[in-house]
């Protein structure tokens, strides 16, 4: 399959538990929806400065983020590189937006991510719980790395370096999420723009 038939499959959201496995190149697209229990596989073959593997390049100055997983239950991106190309304003990398936090836990995944260089926030996650990130590099984004409004998360052995605001940023309700192994720094706004938080709890305690 040549990588224009590609990416126009990367458009039409796959079905319902079926990942959708992303060749090694450079594929440049609008908002890619994903839906419940399916998946992005790539190969993350990226560097600290350097996309790599399966790459995915916003082509759209339009488009409200890349990779839209609001209501995608169970859903899995993995080893892919989400470039911004700082196009447009406020255009985030991977969005979950959600109107309340309903009656079922989100439970997606992101893993071995490199996203980078968008004009909004590199991950923004409202009202999203039980999630996980992981073996990531969230940089050089105008706004936050990751920011977000929810609760039940893990966040390891990720990056977050360079970002226009907080490397991670949680200005709304958060709690039970566990920060482990990760590397905040390099952010514009000094010390206080690495880690923002309010009404973190930690082993049951608020700190």
């Amino acid at each position: 399959m040549t990588r224009q038939r590609y990416r126009k499959r990367l458009m039409r959201p796959p079905r319902s538990k079926a990942p959708f496995l992303v060749p090694p190149g450079l594929y440049r697209c609008s908002t890619i929806q994903l839906r419940p229990s399916t998946g992005l596989i790539g190969f993350p073959t990226w560097t600290f400065r350097e996309h790599g593997g399966s790459i995915l390049r916003l082509a759209d100055e339009k488009a409200w983020c890349l990779v839209d997983i609001t209501g995608a239950l169970g859903a899995t991106l993995h080893g892919l590189c989400l470039d911004g190309a700082s196009l447009g304003e406020g255009i985030h990398g991977i969005l979950h937006d959600k109107s309340d936090y309903g009656k079922s836990e989100d439970a997606f995944r992101i893993e071995r991510c490199r996203i980078a260089k968008f004009s909004g926030d590199g991950v923004r996650l409202k009202r999203a719980w039980c999630f996980s990130v992981r073996h990531s590099m969230l940089g050089h984004n105008r706004g936050n790395g990751l920011c977000l409004r929810g609760w039940d998360a893990f966040i390891l052995d990720s990056w977050f370096s360079g970002n226009g605001a907080a490397g991670f940023g949680a200005y709304e309700e958060n709690s039970a999420v566990t920060l482990v192994a990760n590397r905040i720094d390099m952010e514009p706004q000094g010390r206080r723009g690495h880690l923002r938080w309010r009404k973190i709890y930690h082993h049951g305690k608020l700190r």
